[in-house]
């Protein structure tokens, strides 16, 4: 074999494996590059959800939070009423007593002198 067909021949070769290989690693390029576009709406999909989840949680803690706390306030002043009228006891009405009143009679005050 001649030097040059040698070098032509190992060339081709060598740019048909390159071409080869160049679209190989564009198809994975293309590939993991769509795999990372979904994976990134799909944590963006979850992102949402654990939002949209949290957000409901909060408002069902503070909905159960707020009524505990009017159940309690109600339990609460309805045993202070029960236990203030039952244990308590209450003092009995007493009848009034009528005091005589107290007459003061003082003794006729003479008449003044008239003057001319």
């Amino acid at each position: 074999m001649n030097a040059n067909s040698d070098e032509d021949y190992i060339d081709a070769k060598t740019d048909a494996i390159r071409a080869g290989m160049d679209g190989r690693l564009g198809a994975f390029e293309a590939n993991v590059n769509g795999k990372f576009a979904t994976l990134g709406a799909t944590i963006a999909q979850a992102r949402t959800e654990i939002k949209e989840s949290a957000e409901r949680m909060t408002s069902q803690m503070v909905k159960w939070m707020v009524g505990i706390f009017v159940a309690t306030l109600t339990i609460f002043f309805s045993s202070m009423v029960f236990l203030l009228n039952t244990a308590i006891p209450k003092l009995q009405a007493q009848p009034v007593q009528t005091v005589q009143p107290i007459v003061i009679q003082l003794p006729p005050m003479p008449a003044a002198p008239v003057r001319p």
